[in-house]
């Protein structure tokens, strides 16, 4: 019986055994059963977040060592990042923790308790210190390179630049202070070349940030006004028929050793080097070989130094087909034939060319006037051969021609040819026959006068004669009148 009681409290005293080494383990077990952290939540304002939170259910006295993280997630324009502890807020025995991140991202944050098992996380909240930097203006800088300009935009808090790895956009309105034409530019990085600007020309501009994942933006900042260095000048084009010439002025002064790169762009096609005007000394271009004449083009001019820096021209635009002038008829020859004038001219080479002579349907234009007078008059047919008649004998008419299409477009007179036409050959035989007619009225005016002189002396002698004194008287009166003379 003894044997069988003992026996008995020896099962007892195990099972008690058992139960009590149990006891401590079932109540730390419901220790450890901790619910996520509630109330969580970020306070701060100028750049510095505290982000705090509660524990309902186990308040830590100190006995125990209930510990504490916090992570956060990315999220923005790209996919949503990997889950990071936030840094000095891993493991921590307080219920608050300083955010040390990056001010220019939008977060989500969560938390949890470790005791020594983890509790489940906490509701996540986003958190958007992006939003303090859009509450104001950027501030922006402007610097002047022979490379361009230089914008650099940063938060006037930090006063330093913003960060490149940043979910923002850089917005820039640039305008042209004495024409007021606008640019709208918008730029991933905070500071930026502004490389493609016109020589010598004051332009402002101001900035603002766009949060490109909560689509909200910040106030504009002050205007910033600027000059470029003027180097380029009088970039122009000289499209004559079929050559198309690309000329500039250069500031040596300012920049002595450069060489020049000319570039085309053309709707849905990014720049491009003329293949003949790459790194060249002189300040003209033949881009004859390589335009269209139905293709809108812009075109500009780089110059680049020694050192890789970079001056830019402004671009300007060139439609072949509309802005080429069309040149003058060549080989203007004037012929006097039958008292008529016979013109020819060869017409201008662009004509020649298929894409030209859809486009200009080409009539000629005459213009004659004597060269003694300021009168003129026009003659238009559909070839380059015209006749002008009635014109006058032994006059000097001076001519010139042009090509003029049929949309109003006109090109270039060719030189002024001058011809004398040929004397009347009436004129020759009237003045003979002048002169023949005044011999023969003096022959008969001699033979009239030779003829009738005697005749009337006959007559006079018969029908008047004469009465004549005696010769003694006659003596008598020659001797005194001799003596009254002396």
């Amino acid at each position: 019986m003894e044997r069988l009681c003992s026996g008995r409290a020896g099962h007892h005293l195990i099972l008690l055994l058992f139960v009590a080494a149990l006891l401590p383990g079932l109540g730390l077990s419901g220790q450890q059963s901790l619910e996520p952290p509630s109330n969580v939540s970020v306070h701060g304002a100028g750049g510095h977040f505290t982000l705090t939170w509660d524990l309902n259910n186990f308040v830590n006295d100190g006995k125990l060592n209930v510990t504490f993280s916090a992570f956060f997630q990315k999220f923005g324009r790209l996919p949503r990042k990997k889950w990071k502890a936030v840094p000095g807020c891993l493991h921590i025995t307080q219920r608050f923790c300083d955010l040390d991140l990056k001010p220019y991202f939008n977060y989500n944050l969560r938390v949890r308790s470790e005791f020594p098992k983890l509790s489940l996380w906490s509701t996540r909240i986003p958190f958007s210190p992006i939003a303090a930097a859009l509450s104001r203006p950027p501030d922006v800088s402007v610097n002047l390179s022979d490379a361009g300009v230089l914008v650099t935009i940063s938060d006037p808090s930090r006063s330093a630049p913003l960060s490149v790895d940043v979910d923002l956009a850089y917005d820039l309105t640039l305008w042209d202070v004495n024409t007021g034409a606008t640019r709208s530019l918008v730029f991933s990085d905070p500071e930026f070349l502004l490389g493609d600007l016109v020589s010598g020309v004051r332009y402002c501009l101001k900035a603002r940030l766009t949060d490109l994942a909560m689509k909200t933006m910040s106030p504009y900042s002050e205007a910033q006004c600027f000059q470029t260095k003027g180097t380029f000048k009088n970039v122009r084009i000289l499209a004559f028929d079929t050559t198309f010439l690309l000329k500039w002025d250069w500031d040596y002064e300012q920049q002595p050793n450069v060489t020049f790169t000319a570039q085309r762009i053309s709707k849905g096609m990014s720049w491009r080097v003329f293949d003949s005007c790459e790194n060249i000394n002189k300040t003209e271009c033949d881009m004859s070989a390589e335009l269209y004449m139905f293709t809108s083009y812009q075109l500009r001019v780089i110059a680049q130094d020694g050192q890789g820096n970079k001056n830019f021209s402004d671009s300007i635009n060139f439609l072949p087909k509309s802005d080429t002038v069309i040149g003058p008829p060549t080989s203007l020859t004037v012929k006097v034939m039958n008292g008529a004038l016979n013109i020819m001219a060869r017409e201008p080479s662009v004509l020649s060319m298929p894409d030209v002579s859809l486009d200009c349907v080409p009539a000629f234009q005459l213009k004659r006037w004597k060269n003694s007078s300021d009168h003129q008059e026009e003659y238009r047919g559909d070839s380059s051969f015209f006749t002008v008649e009635h014109v006058e004998p032994s006059t000097e008419y001076c001519l010139k021609m042009r090509v003029v299409c049929k949309r109003n477009r006109t090109g270039l007179y060719s030189e002024t040819v001058c011809i004398t036409t040929d004397p009347d050959p009436w004129v020759f035989w009237k003045s003979w026959g002048i002169l023949v007619i005044l011999v023969i009225l003096v022959i008969v005016s001699v033979l009239v006068y030779a003829c009738v002189c005697p005749f009337q002396r006959y007559m006079k002698h018969i029908f008047y004669p004469s009465s004549k004194l005696p010769s003694s008287i006659e003596k008598i009166k020659a001797i005194l009148c001799s003596t009254l003379t002396t």
